[in-house]
């Protein structure tokens, strides 16, 4: 037979004696006289989609080697070519199922070494899956007769282990014990870094309803109160024939001693490291603070398509603000292809540092049914993430203030996998209107007190508490934490930022204590350096608000224009959703959007001007000229009458020459902001 002409490849069966394997951790030995085909007793270590007779598994080992773009946008164009075909694939498997599915380079040797697609999964789902790409015309696809840049080979390694849903219950409090009813669990957070925390909590965000009444929740990842749909699936058997494959495969295995370092055993031991956290192996409260309770998941509102794992907690007004990244107000959906990010994570170690790669991944994990866009991230060093650090935030590493995503699974490798941010808040502002029957609009909060990390519970709220705040008895202790960067212990990161002026005298500080920015580029992030309280500024105010820095007219204005250039987006924004209109497309909305978002930029530039930052206030200026409708607005310089859409100015800017536009609201075209 020709092992080159798939047509003639046919199934291969034997019967062996039932001796040891050699692989009992994965799959045993089979019975006398088994009629199983090699690929279904082979499956468990990992099979190349190629046609040969070699019976003995070789080795793989994977190695750090760029991978590139051209084949990240291959591996990107045949998951969307087989997308149904893959969601006709999961939707049919077990309710626990976990997949994961990237590219990663494999081989012998690191000179032999090529990308490969690279899944993990279910050891009882291996077979199904194999099938799948074991057909004609798939492999066809995935491994071209003369591959080049633009077609290469991607042979595809599937490892029988499900994702590692980052999570630890063994040191929780005994309100972690009961992970099937989410609604109304407390949820607690550890006051320092250590290995027991369970999960992590990312950040805050803000959700406004049709009836303009604002809440603020925590995130965090929601997996972790569902700890019983990611046990593992009993093995049932497959048909043997799920369409035209072939069961001929050449069979890989990874090699153990580069994996084994991360085994699920080996994350395990770091939990035992309970110093200070379990007392005669009993929770030590004294190292827990109450955070809030639970609120919803993204378990709860599933519906059958893909679960993004996040869970909301509704805050406590004693609640300590955890380690977490600072943030900007509007992220926007992230591009598909290319580039690299550096990164930070606040994990249960203390800060990490890796890269987030700039090209989709994919995850299932249950409820969901379908795989679901990812970035993968890869930590710098050599470290792998651990138990504990699911939820945690992905953000800039230059400013910490743009938030890309949370952890939600890592795979055998320790590589993390990151749900971008805004396929998040889509996602929680679609199963908020399924659940309560009316619109929400969702955006990370930005406007919140600042919460020492050893406060007892004395407040100092601002005018005007927050609307939707939960209210536990009097009216003056609405409070919401806004979770501070670093611990205090890192005083290496806690410098970063310059010690606010204190609030002018007999002048009240206002409430909104971090001004919104637009994150459409990376470097975005970097202009609010000046915007976040470290941890030693949050502990060194009391009754002053940090972040609130002292303002000339001029920055007061443009703050004011940029806060009614958002009011006027959220009031528009709920008017569409209401009407079930699209808001995605709706010229109206996006001429305010690209309002608020130069009247960002005019504020943040006038921060840089105060902190003499030339250099990035040229920055500004430059990705200014280059936002949609720039051309179309004016600064006016009437600093007494403007309107909602004017900003204040005393650099006032010229048009682009030959451009005269009048002045006028937003909603009829072109005008003043």
């Amino acid at each position: 037979m020709n092992s080159d002409n798939f047509s003639t490849a046919l199934p291969v069966t034997r019967n062996e004696p039932n001796e040891d394997s050699g692989y009992a951790s994965l799959e045993p030995s089979p019975p006398p006289n088994s009629s199983k085909s090699l690929t279904d007793r082979a499956i468990a270590k990992g099979k190349s989609i190629m046609p040969n007779y070699i019976r003995k598994p070789k080795k793989l080992r994977p190695y750090d080697k760029p991978i590139p773009q051209l084949t990240w946008d291959r591996f990107s164009d045949l998951r969307e070519q087989y997308a149904e075909s893959l969601n006709s694939l999961t939707r049919g498997l077990p309710n626990c199922t976990s997949i994961l599915m990237t590219l990663q380079v494999l081989g012998e040797n690191e000179e032999s070494a090529e990308p490969w697609v690279f899944i993990q999964c279910n050891k009882a789902v291996v077979g199904k899956i194999t099938r799948f790409f074991q057909r004609s015309a798939i492999r066809r696809d995935f491994e071209p007769s003369q591959p080049d840049d633009r077609f290469p080979r991607l042979r595809v390694h599937i490892y029988p282990q499900k994702p590692r849903p980052l999570v630890n219950t063994a040191n929780a409090p005994p309100q972690f014990d009961s992970p099937a009813i989410s609604e109304g669990n407390e949820i607690y957070v550890l006051k320092v870094f250590a290995w027991g925390a369970p999960g992590h909590h990312g950040g805050f965000i803000k959700t406004i309803d049709s009836g303009n009444l604002e809440t603020i929740y925590g995130m965090t990842a929601g997996h972790f109160v569902f700890e019983e749909l990611y046990d593992d699936a009993e093995y049932s058997p497959v048909s043997d024939y799920d369409g035209e494959y072939e069961e001929d495969v050449e069979s890989f295995e990874f090699e153990l001693g580069f994996i084994e370092a991360n085994s699920e055993d080996e994350n395990d031991l770091h939990v035992l490291n309970k110093s200070g956290i379990e007392i005669d192996e009993e929770v030590n409260m004294n190292e827990w603070s109450r955070l809030g309770k639970l609120s919803m998941a993204s378990h709860n509102l599933f519906t059958d398509e893909g679960n993004l794992d996040w869970g909301l907690i509704t805050i406590d007004k004693n609640s300590y603000s955890p380690p977490n990244a600072a943030f900007n107000p509007y992220p926007t959906r992230s591009q598909s292809r290319g580039g690299q990010s550096s990164v930070q994570m606040s994990s249960t170690r203390g800060p990490l540092n890796g890269i987030l790669h700039g090209s989709w991944s994919y995850i299932m994990l249950p409820p969901g049914k379908v795989l679901v866009q990812t970035r993968l991230l890869s930590l710098s060093d050599g470290k792998k993430l651990h138990v504990g650090d699911s939820g945690a935030w992905i953000v800039d590493s230059s400013s910490f203030l743009r938030v890309y995503g949370h952890v939600v699974a890592s795979d055998v490798l320790g590589r993390g996998y990151v749900v971008p941010i805004h396929d998040t808040l889509e996602d929680i502002k679609k199963g908020l209107a399924r659940l309560f029957s009316k619109p929400f609009s969702v955006s990370l909060a930005y406007s919140i007190n600042v919460l020492r990390p050893n406060d007892t519970g004395t407040k100092h709220p601002p005018k005007g508490p927050m609307k939707g705040v939960e209210d536990h008895g009097d009216a003056d202790g609405k409070h919401v934490p806004l979770p501070s960067r670093f611990s205090e212990a890192d005083s290496k990161y806690s410098t970063m930022e310059p010690t606010p002026s204190p609030p002018r005298p007999g002048k009240s500080p206002r409430p909104e204590l971090q001004p919104p920015t637009v994150a459409k580029k990376q470097s975005d992030a970097e202009s609010f350096k000046a915007l976040t309280p470290s941890p030693n500024i949050a502990a060194a105010y009391s009754r002053g608000y940090p972040g609130q820095l002292s303002m000339d007219k001029e920055e007061q204005e443009l703050e004011k224009a940029l806060l009614k250039c958002e009011k006027r987006y959220d009031e528009r924004e709920i008017e569409l959703l209401e009407a079930g209109e699209d808001t995605d497309h709706n010229k109206d909305l996006k001429n305010l959007e690209h309002a608020r978002d130069i009247a960002s930029r005019y504020y943040l530039i006038r921060k840089a001007e105060l902190r003499n930052d030339t250099k990035l206030a040229a920055q500004l200026k430059m990705e200014l000229e280059n936002l949609p409708g720039y051309g179309d607005y004016i600064i006016s310089s009437k600093s007494d009458t403007y309107g909602s859409h004017e900003l204040p100015s005393a650099h006032e800017i010229k048009h682009r020459a030959g451009k005269k536009i009048p002045e006028g609201e937003i909603g009829e075209g072109k005008g003043s902001i």
